[in-house]
């Protein structure tokens, strides 16, 4: 555990000092590469590689100003969504979770990070917040049939709790 951390606050520290060399075109462009790349990495089934590529990328487009907030948010929210999704197929549920979390935040509704929160907190046994995340994505996208396949999923699962509290 410690060694994790460890490793994260070194990660953390390098990429700090590259984000502080650059301008805030060069972040977001750099940004924009590692999504990229990242894209690829997901593609070639390298979730792990892709994971770290997302990650990255988030560090430097994150904290930039509002000035630049037209292109940031999709850009944050796009790679936050894909963390989420890497981290499920992973089976970091936790880790899916929260990413999905933060893309959530991202100013604007989106009918994907809601349907990747509810896959997650349904992985954790969350059934009532994954039943209103996947409430959220369809009313935001009716036409998404897995959101609607998955909250008929959380319906049955509630109702077996539902029932199993009353025995």
């Amino acid at each position: 555990e410690y060694q994790k951390e460890k490793r994260e606050r070194e990660w953390k520290d390098k990429v700090k000092k590259k984000k502080e060399s650059m301008g805030n075109q060069q972040r977001f462009d750099t940004a924009t590469n590692y999504k990229g790349i990242g894209n690829d990495k997901f593609k070639a089934g390298n979730r792990s590689e892709a994971i770290e590529y997302y990650r990255e990328a988030v560090e430097y487009v994150k904290d930039l100003t509002n000035a630049w907030k037209k292109d940031r948010d999709p850009l944050l929210l796009s790679l936050y969504c894909n963390l989420s999704l890497c981290y499920f197929r992973e089976g970091d549920f936790p880790a899916a979770e929260e990413a999905a979390n933060e893309a959530v935040k991202v100013p604007g509704e989106s009918a994907k990070a809601h349907y990747l929160r509810g896959r997650a907190r349904m992985k954790l046994d969350e059934w009532e917040k994954a039943k209103s995340d996947l409430q959220v994505a369809l009313k935001l996208q009716p036409s998404n049939t897995e959101a609607q396949q998955a909250l008929e999923e959380v319906k049955q699962a509630c109702a077996e709790e539902n029932r199993k509290a009353k025995e």
